[in-house]
């Protein structure tokens, strides 16, 4: 994008830019500036724009609770966590509920460390696959869910069912098919399931 109007659109622009980079999942942001801003003079200082706050979608209690019911009705649920739940701190979250139900935490490689890798449902992706093959539901949170090489999802084994959890509306798009994908910042959406889930029974 262009800017034009001197050293205060410059200004502005570096200031959007910031916001940008820091709200939803973490990225990269460009800024272009033409010649003709870099060349010019201004005889006042910038205003020292602010950028606008960068906003978290707010929680979505309706669909956490349809989450929830998946979760309490699944055979055997999973978690995939991503880079976003290290992002979000919510490690402690997700702790709580997968101990609640005794569900395996499959973490990417990304994710390694939202789960301790001594603790007994942690899980690296390569050992997660023996999971994602008789689990019928896989939470996915904070992770693209998407194979590096090519634009098809990490894992699509018959029968299971996914929802995702981003913060990132763009990373629950298609091809990923879920029955559920809801925006929300993972360690809110995790510490409120950890607190409504159905508690299972370890056998």
């Amino acid at each position: 994008r262009r800017w034009h109007g001197g050293g205060n659109a410059v200004d502005t622009a570096v200031a959007t830019a910031f916001a940008q980079m820091h709200s939803g999942r973490p990225h990269p942001v460009g800024i272009e500036v033409p010649h003709d801003v870099l060349e010019s003079r201004i005889d006042t200082p910038p205003r020292g724009a602010q950028p606008p706050a960068a906003d978290q979608p707010p929680l979505d209690i309706v669909a956490l609770a349809r989450i929830g019911e998946q979760i309490d009705n699944a055979r055997l649920p999973a978690f995939f966590a991503g880079g976003g739940v290290l992002a979000a701190e919510a490690g402690p979250a997700l702790k709580r509920l997968a101990e609640r139900l005794g569900a395996p935490v499959i973490m990417s490689d990304n994710g390694l460390g939202a789960l301790s890798a001594r603790h007994p449902l942690g899980l690296t992706t390569l050992a997660g696959r023996a999971v994602f093959e008789h689990a019928d539901l896989i939470v996915v949170i904070g992770s693209r869910f998407m194979n590096s090489l090519e634009p098809t999802p990490s894992w699509t084994g018959t029968g299971t069912r996914f929802i995702f959890i981003n913060v990132d509306a763009a990373d629950m798009r298609p091809p990923r098919q879920g029955i559920i994908a809801l925006q929300a910042d993972a360690r809110a959406a995790l510490e409120h399931l950890a607190e409504t889930v159905k508690r299972r029974e370890v056998i």
